[in-house]
């Protein structure tokens, strides 16, 4: 059995309770929590975990530059970094409280980052003044003194000051997708990681409609350019990957790289450009399958797996199979699941496949059940875990339901006025009582 990673997490308890949350799709960190509103916590929270951990995690920059300045780690230190969705979520409540965000003053952040995401949301400010040392009292001037109108602060000891003085101020926390890829990070610079950092990662990419495109191609000439221009696009793709690309004819290439890099490059498996750029330079639709080994046969497989679960998924999708046959996908969604494909139970896949229902829908199922322990579903649980409408969902419960993988179990009380929401049953690891 495999040592677990021990991982420190030094924060607040806001945000640490939403790191306990998304450290459950990390199995092999084992996490040690240290939580405190007061940030000269956290280098006490340091020495301490240093001697214990094989990765430290703060929750921010100021704590995790604090710590540094105390301490001399020999241990890998990470810190969550701010970034775009976490802004755009603190710009938007502080102007519902001042209607006005023409004049900040800001810490923990740079005048680009905010700069940046205020022009995406067709806004301008003409002073924004950054803090070096985020503190109450220096927002509390800018503001007095007539320079700024609110405040965004990395540290919640400064902005519930701020608000009790009467000053508009929006604390700025990390989102579920910074804390992923933040943990992701830590994972990648543990010393019980580099064993992985050398797997082979085979990828597979399949063009799904150059037959049409094909057959309605003005010439022969523009369809031979078009596929030219999408091979090349895929060849950068795979040099960015520091990988060899193969071109298997057909509507299909394989890319051979290594796991460190796919997954630097990738930032943690949230960044896969080609995908986008097919679909918009030349309205393609691929399907891209990764597979993780310790051989190549190992990772040729698990990329033909991924594959299917991509092209089951839709248009334009990616998917992972890992080492330890766990799924990763659809990447690039905001919280992609992970799922182990583990579904060797004969009888469980013959329900399955009479109910009609796809390997990608029965790992999805098997993944939510698994996760939550959930025992009721509405038609709108259905269509958010299968990615699928409302009305698909409601056709999909009655197929299951007449295959007998599913059943009707009363109906949800609604808070709101509205009808009842149906709630059913499913039966997917389990017989109904009274089967045989």
């Amino acid at each position: 059995m495999k040592q677990p990673i021990i991982i420190g997490i030094i924060g607040p308890h806001e945000v640490g309770e939403n790191i306990r949350k998304a450290i459950k799709d990390f199995p092999s960190l084992k996490p040690i929590f240290r939580l405190s509103d007061r940030v000269e916590d956290a280098s006490l929270f340091a020495a301490e975990l240093m001697e214990k951990t094989d990765i430290l995690l703060f929750s921010g920059k100021k704590p995790y530059l604090q710590a540094f300045k105390e301490y001399k780690f020999n241990l890998p230190v990470h810190y969550i970094p701010l970034k775009g969705s976490g802004l755009y979520r603190s710009l938007h409540r502080l102007k519902n409280k001042t209607g006005d965000l023409s004049k900040l003053s800001i810490d923990t952040l740079s005048s680009q980052q905010v700069e940046s995401v205020l022009h995406e949301l067709d806004e301008t400010s003409s002073i924004i003044k950054v803090i070096d040392l985020p503190n109450a009292e220096t927002h509390k001037n800018n503001v007095d003194s007539g320079l700024c109108t609110g405040v965004l602060t990395g540290i919640k000891s400064v902005a519930e000051e701020l608000e009790m003085a009467g000053i508009h101020a929006e604390w700025v926390t990390p989102t579920k997708g910074d804390i992923v890829v933040a943990l992701e990070r830590a994972l990648l610079s543990s010393e019980k990681r580099k064993s992985l950092e050398a797997q082979i990662v085979i990828g597979t990419i399949r063009i799904s409609d150059f037959k049409r495109f094909r057959e309605g191609a003005s010439s022969e000439h523009d369809y031979q350019r078009e596929k030219l221009k999408l091979h090349a696009d895929i060849l950068d793709y795979a040099e960015s990957l520091e990988g060899h690309l193969t071109y298997l004819g057909g509507e299909h290439y394989v890319f051979v790289t290594t796991r460190g890099v796919f997954e630097r490059v990738t930032e943690g498996y949230k960044f896969i450009p080609i995908l986008e750029e097919a679909k918009q330079k030349y309205e393609r639709m691929l399907s891209m399958g990764i597979g993780f080994g310790y051989t190549a046969s190992e990772a040729g497989e698990h990329s033909r797996i991924a594959l299917r679960q991509a092209s089951e998924f839709g248009m334009n999708q990616c998917f992972i199979v890992r080492e330890d046959k766990s799924a990763v996908g659809p990447i690039e969604m905001a919280s992609p699941l992970v799922y182990q494909l583990s579904s060797s139970d004969a009888e469980m896949i013959n329900r399955a496949k009479r109910a009609g229902m796809s390997a990608v829908h029965l790992e999805r199922m098997l993944a939510k059940m698994h996760r939550t322990e959930k025992e009721f579903y509405t038609a709108q649980d259905m269509s958010s875990i299968l990615n699928v409408t409302i009305r698909t969902a409601h056709r999909i419960l009655l197929q299951w339901t007449e295959a007998g993988i599913a059943a009707a179990a009363g109906e949800e009380k609604l808070k709101t006025k509205g009808r009842p929401r149906q709630l059913y049953k499913i039966f997917i690891e389990e017989k109904q009582e009274g089967s045989h």
